[in-house]
């Protein structure tokens, strides 16, 4: 299973350093769809990483790929900036489905 990412410049770096080869930069909505398009297409990506605000520029292709697939998983992380306040885990989210619970950290 690869991981691929999704984000912010700065972000791909961090995450270049942590070991995620497959790494796309992006600035603007069309280029992050191009690019979750690509992963999509790579059936040896099991999990994407997204940064929320990218993220939340295209929702919803997100959403589609979440609801229609179990995999690859995306995971929404924070960019540089900090987490966007007054924002709700999808991951969590996605637990609850699938679990039928709403678990609390």
């Amino acid at each position: 299973m690869r991981v691929a990412a999704i984000a912010d410049s700065d972000t791909i770096i961090g995450l270049r350093l942590a070991g995620v080869k497959l790494s796309f930069p992006v600035e603007t909505p069309e280029q992050a769809q191009e690019a979750l398009s690509k992963v999509l297409q790579d059936q040896s990506v099991g999990l994407i990483i997204l940064t929320e605000k990218i993220a939340d520029k295209m929702r919803d292709a997100v959403t589609d790929v979440m609801s229609q697939r179990t995999v690859p998983i995306i995971v929404e992380i924070p960019d540089k900036h900090g987490a966007q306040p007054g924002r709700r885990d999808p991951l969590m989210d996605m637990i609850r489905r699938a679990v039928g619970i709403e678990l609390k950290f």
